[in-house]
């Protein structure tokens, strides 16, 4: 594998994307907001995230420490800043940390603040809406991360055995197995359904998922039947989505295009960047730098801003 697209590597986590800080980086803005509301926000908070999910937007505070809470579209603070890292809200739940002893802990809180899942966790990722979100571990004795799974009662339904993992999409959970150095999926039960087997395997989307073993790329269902193999010198770059996923030549910085779900190449690879398909449009930059719209067919479209 030479990119880290898909899930392999078992380090990949939602630290990543999670804020904290100060705030004051790029990306973050007041400018989902205008008028009166930016102003009232620019005078109270050090900073404001610059996207809104749920109806909430994350904000810093000015106090010393900058602790991060959320607003509401009319600047209303409706969880107070108490928190040292947060992600935004994600079917209807936001991860959240505290700062204990130097290291932060994970939880999640619902849309009106209440700690559902309690920050003791080393890592967690979004909820799904299968209503499960993977939490993080570190066994003592064996001094690995294990991840296991909680429903939205902060209860432990799967517990944490997992040496790596995703989360849900479709019913099915990507999770991976030191001991046998390969990737398998769970169902919501905990049980294993697709066995440890595969190099590297993504989310499940419209019933499909990339694997690869001995560096030959193809698509399972959930019966882990082959639906296609990838044409030699190729790889995935992302999930179907409108029955189309990203493709592109072996390498990085490769052009792009897209397949169909019998692994027809569809749309040219051509494209510098290319971006999921949503309400049959996609995006995509050509030779020339700037960025266009296309259709499923590969055709170019206008659409309003």
């Amino acid at each position: 594998m030479k990119k880290i697209y898909f899930t392999l590597s078992i380090i990949a986590t939602l630290i990543l994307t999670a804020c904290s800080g100060t705030g004051n980086q790029e990306g973050y803005s007041y400018e989902i907001f205008s008028g009166k509301v930016k102003t009232k926000l620019a005078e109270k908070y050090n900073d404001v995230h610059s996207h809104m999910e749920n109806g909430l937007c994350i904000v810093w505070s000015k106090e010393e420490g900058h602790k991060i809470g959320f607003v509401n579209a009319k600047g209303k603070e409706v969880i107070p800043c108490i928190y040292d890292a947060a992600m935004s809200f994600s079917n209807q739940y936001a991860a959240v940390a505290k700062e204990i002893d130097g290291k932060k802990s994970w939880g999640f809180i619902d849309k009106k603040g209440k700690e559902i899942v309690p920050c003791i966790y080393k890592e967690v990722k979004d909820f799904s809406t299968d209503g499960l979100a993977a939490i993080c571990i570190n066994d003592e004795q064996t001094k690995d991360d294990l991840w296991g799974f909680v429903n939205t009662k902060g209860e432990i339904v799967i517990p944490a055995t997992f040496n790596n993992t995703d989360g849900f999409s479709e019913g099915m959970a990507r999770v991976y197995n030191k001991k046998e150095r390969a990737s398998g999926y769970i169902n919501t039960k905990g049980e294993l359904v697709i066995p440890y087997m595969y190099d590297m395997a993504s989310y499940f989307s419209e019933g499909i998922a990339w694997v690869a073993k001995d560096d030959k790329y193809f698509t399972i269902d959930q019966n882990n039947e082959t639906i296609f193999k990838l044409k030699k010198g190729y790889e995935p770059e992302g999930d179907f989505h409108d029955g189309l996923a990203i493709v592109s030549e072996e390498g990085w910085f490769t052009p792009k295009g897209y397949v169909n779900k019998t692994g027809e190449f569809v749309i040219p690879v051509k494209y510098e960047l290319a971006n999921d398909f949503k309400n049959g449009v996609a995006s995509v930059k050509i030779k020339d730098g700037n960025y266009i719209y296309i259709n499923t067919k590969g055709e170019e479209v206008e659409i309003d801003d």
